[in-house]
């Protein structure tokens, strides 16, 4: 298994998503750490992950619970550019 990076409550993160026809960049705040093990009561489906991971909020107020290889610290510009094609960007603000 690859390193995974670790964040703590506050921190702001992207990942590339797909859905609806397409990719696109989330922008998030971490709102929440889960212990290895368990099931968050924010997520209605998902499989229990062996690992800390986290929930993120994006700038709709909507709760993911995305994987934690995909989590890339923000920044100020897009962290996935030259990654593939983007058609939205969800952020925080």
């Amino acid at each position: 298994m690859p390193k995974l990076v670790m964040f703590k409550k506050g921190d702001r993160v992207q990942w590339k998503a797909a859905g609806r026809g397409g990719s696109h960049i989330i922008t998030g705040e971490i709102v929440g750490v889960v212990n290895p093990g368990t099931l968050p009561k924010q997520i209605v489906s998902g499989s229990i992950r062996p690992h800390k991971s986290y929930l993120v909020k994006d700038g709709n107020g909507r709760i993911f619970w995305p994987r934690v290889a995909a989590l890339k610290p923000a920044s100020s510009g897009n962290i996935f550019e030259g990654v593939g094609p983007v058609e939205k960007e969800a952020s925080l603000g």
